[in-house]
């Protein structure tokens, strides 16, 4: 399945850490504002979940599902509006969500919608990271998709939301 062109870099643009959205999209028909629509839903990893329009590729709803610290919420086209102090600094930033992002498990668990209680379903995990700025050093840690040297919070596990 292809997502419009017109949805292209909504999800994180001009990040400077590593959230690029891997989340498998699901596919939705109901009702949006009194009418009924073919729908693309995501959680995407950035801590967001939008809905947006399949047809037309129109964004309809962006809301935070979980704990993020980087953005104060989304214009009206969907795009992040981003909060001051949140880039990665010489002595650590420390921002929510992680260098995994808030998706839980391996290869990212897919999230589920249920006509029956029309609700979105998705397991999340609330974990921050620092982000460093400054030269790229060598390390045993494990690659987590990105240079980074990563220093890992606290997390909330279980944690299941439904939207």
């Amino acid at each position: 399945m292809l997502i419009p062109a017109s949805c292209a870099g909504i999800f994180s643009s001009h990040r400077t850490t590593s959230t690029i959205a891997t989340e498998i999209p699901v596919l939705i028909n109901a009702a949006v504002r009194g009418q009924q629509r073919k729908l693309i839903a995501m959680a995407n990893r950035n801590g967001f979940y939008y809905l947006v329009d399949r047809t037309t590729g129109e964004f309809l709803l962006g809301t935070p599902y979980a704990k993020q610290t980087w953005a104060k919420g989304l214009n009206d086209s969907g795009r992040p509006l981003l909060l001051p102090n949140s880039a990665p600094s010489v002595q650590g930033t420390l921002v929510y969500p992680s260098l995994q992002g808030q998706l839980t498990g391996s290869a990212h668990p897919i999230a589920r919608y249920s006509p029956q209680t029309d609700l979105f379903y998705v397991a999340v995990r609330e974990m921050g990271s620092y982000y460093y700025k400054g030269d790229a050093s060598i390390n045993r840690a494990p690659f987590l998709g990105a240079e980074a040297n990563v220093r890992w919070t606290a997390m909330k596990p279980g944690v299941r939301y439904a939207l």
